[in-house]
C-alpha cells in the first residue's frame, strides 16, 4: 500500500482544480455540516465514522485558509507559542480554559 502524506498545498491544488468557484461561505456552511456528522459520530462512539469526519473537517479548513489566504500550519505555530505561555484553568471535564490576558 502507497501511503500519501497530503499537505495543505497538495490538498489546496485538488480542491481549486475541482472546486474553483467555491466561496468562503460555502465552505464554511460545509464545515459546519461535517462538523455537525462529526459530533453525532463521535457521541456514538464510532471512531471509523468520527475519524473520517474529522478529516473532512480538517480539509475544508484548507479550502477556508487557502481562500483567505492564510497557512494553516503557520497560524498553529503561533498560536500554539501563545497558548504555551498562557496560564490555564482545568475544568471539571478535563479541559482547560486560558485565564484572560
Amino acid at each position: 500500500m502507497t501511503t500519501i502524506y497530503e499537505t495543505q498545498q497538495s490538498i489546496n491544488k485538488w480542491q481549486n482544480e475541482h472546486f474553483p468557484n467555491a466561496t468562503e461561505d460555502g465552505i464554511l456552511r460545509h464545515l459546519s455540516e461535517e462538523f455537525n456528522e462529526f459530533n453525532e459520530a463521535a457521541c456514538y462512539d464510532n471512531i471509523k465514522a468520527g475519524s473520517e469526519e474529522a478529516a473532512d473537517i480538517v480539509i475544508l479548513l484548507y479550502a477556508w485558509a487557502n481562500k483567505v489566504g492564510i497557512d494553516l500550519h503557520t497560524e498553529i505555530d503561533k498560536k500554539m507559542l501563545k497558548n504555551r505561555h498562557r496560564k490555564w484553568n482545568i475544568q471539571s471535564d478535563g479541559t482547560g480554559r486560558h485565564v484572560k490576558d
